[in-house]
Order: C-alpha cells, then sequence, then structure tokens
C-alpha cells in the first residue's frame, strides 16, 4: 500500500522509473507481457504514469468505483505527458472521482 509514499520527489521518481524498467524487463522473446503490477497509491499523477488500467476505489465497505484504461502508449516521457491534453482531462476525470465518492 503505497509503497512510494513516503519518498521525497525526486528518489519517488527514480522509483518509479525503476519499477517501470523492472516490469518492461518481464516480456517474452515476442514483446508479450509476462508480468502483472498491482500498485496502490493515492497520487493520481503517480496511477497516470505508471499504469495501463486504474481501478478507482471506493471507501466504506472498499469496492471498485469505476475502471478506467489510462489510454497513453508506451514508453511514456513524463514531461511530454503532462503537458498533453489529454493527461490533463484524464486528471481532471480521476479527481472528480476521488474527491466526490
Amino acid at each position: 500500500d503505497e509503497p512510494f509514499g513516503a519518498i521525497d520527489p525526486k528518489n519517488r521518481v527514480v522509483l518509479q522509473e525503476l519499477l517501470l524498467k523492472l516490469w518492461e524487463d518481464g516480456t517474452d522473446g515476442e514483446g508479450k507481457r509476462k508480468k502483472t503490477v498491482v500498485f496502490v497509491t493515492h497520487d493520481i499523477d503517480e496511477a497516470v504514469f505508471l499504469s495501463d488500467r486504474i481501478m478507482m476505489m471506493a471507501p466504506n465497505p472498499g469496492h471498485l468505483l469505476k475502471q478506467i484504461e489510462v489510454p497513453f502508449a508506451r514508453p511514456r516521457d513524463r514531461q511530454t505527458l503532462i503537458q498533453s491534453k489529454e493527461y490533463t482531462e484524464l486528471r481532471n476525470e480521476l479527481i472528480a472521482l476521488f474527491y466526490n465518492e
């Protein structure tokens, strides 16, 4: 649960990149993914950058509120991503879900 939550921002980015590298290295000879990562975070930017699919949970009792596909191709460049209109729209959708639940 939130493995990077207590890490300073600079090292958090380093760990996010390392996690992505470990995940990307987990392919077969034909480029098919062999690994699945379940990553729990309250950080919306982190969720969008790391994920192909976001499972938004609702509290009390915990249940799936919405499943959201992340439409951005890989590899992802963090700076290019955060400047895109599509990123802003997805981020705003997630913020609205997060605070309205």
